[in-house]
This record gives C-alpha cells, structure tokens and sequence, in this order.
C-alpha cells in the first residue's frame, strides 16, 4: 500500500469525529452514495428521512406581495366548503421570542380585503391556531404573520411590529361557539370548527 492512501485512510480515522458527515449520508445510516442515490432516484426518500420530517408536509416557497404594509412572512391557506367559521393550524416555527404579541393579518385572495373576524388560539414559536370567517367563501386566503411598519432611513430602519387587535364581532363570535379569553385548541367548540 503507498504511503499517500495509508495517509487518507488515518485522516478518515482520526478527523472523522469533526468532519461533517459526507455527501450521500443520511445522519444516523452509513449508506453508500449509490444506496442514497437509487432510493431517491426510486422514490423510497421517505424510507431514509427520520419520522419527523416525513410528519412535515407544509410546503415551503417564496411569493410577491407588499411587504412595507402585510410583512415578510406569510402562510397560504385554502378553505375548501363555505361555513361561517373554519380554524387553522399554521406550524410557522418563528424566531421571534413573544409571537404572542405580534399582530396576524388574514387577507381573502379573491377580494384583496382583510378578514375583521379573527380569533387568536394558542400562538407559540412553533406553531399558530386561528379561527376566522371567509368572507369570500371557499377559496384561498393569506395569513401575513410578521406585519410591521417601518421609518427612518433606508440603511437604518426602525421596525415596529404592532400588537394584535381584537377585531372579531361579538356576534359572529356567539355564533360560531367562540368564547372570549376560552378560544383555542383546548375549547370544545374549537374542534368542532371545520
């Protein structure tokens, strides 16, 4: 054996515990890129995935909009039948430490318009719960979960993110079975709620 593959063979040894794992190597399966290759190639991904990412399957994608009034970030929902309130689960992992204090703004794609009946479930880093009213019907709607306005100049901003406002109509809220201050995943009328 020449000394030049005795050397590769100790580095692979000796380095491997802070080398990062390499191409082709699920984390936790020693598979050879072949192996990797042909699963994906066949259609077996999910197989090699750990169960936790074959759980997600929210779909992550860019879009254009107007950031300066609705935000960066949005999530896009689709209500499928007609009823006068469904609830939504947006698993939105933020990286702001209090989302719970941050404004969400429901907007119908048809109109343009903003939905006034919303209510606030349980909003966390990892995940939001809303229920609100389509306006519009069946159809899609989009939930700007980061609105902020902004001033100052333009290479040193100051962003400010508004608190959330209570905009729901009390007798939309009585109609749907949405109880102030009990609203949420654990509320008996909100998993009724399509």
């Amino acid at each position: 054996m020449s000394p030049g593959r005795r050397g590769i063979r100790w580095w692979r040894a000796h380095a491997a515990w802070r080398a990062p794992a390499p191409s082709g190597h699920v984390r936790g399966l020693r598979l050879p890129v072949w192996a990797v290759s042909a699963a994906l190639l066949a259609g077996d991904a999910a197989v090699l995935l750990p169960a936790a990412a074959r759980a997600q399957e929210v779909p992550f994608r860019t879009g254009t909009w107007d950031p300066d009034t609705l935000g960066n970030h949005r999530a896009v929902l689709r209500v499928r039948a007609a009823a006068p309130a469904v609830r939504a689960h947006i698993p939105w992992r933020r990286r702001d430490a209090h989302p719970e204090s941050r404004r969400v703004r429901i907007v119908a794609r048809a109109t343009g318009r903003g939905v006034r009946n919303v209510v606030r479930g349980r909003i966390t880093r990892a995940a939001g719960e809303l229920a609100f009213e389509p306006t519009a019907g069946p159809g899609t709607y989009y939930v700007y979960y980061l609105p902020h306005t902004s001033s100052g100049r333009s290479n040193y901003p100051k962003v400010v993110y508004p608190p959330p406002v209570e905009t729901a109509d009390a007798g939309w809220r009585t109609a749907a079975g949405l109880r102030p201050g009990r609203s949420g995943p654990d509320d008996p009328a909100w998993a009724r709620l399509p």
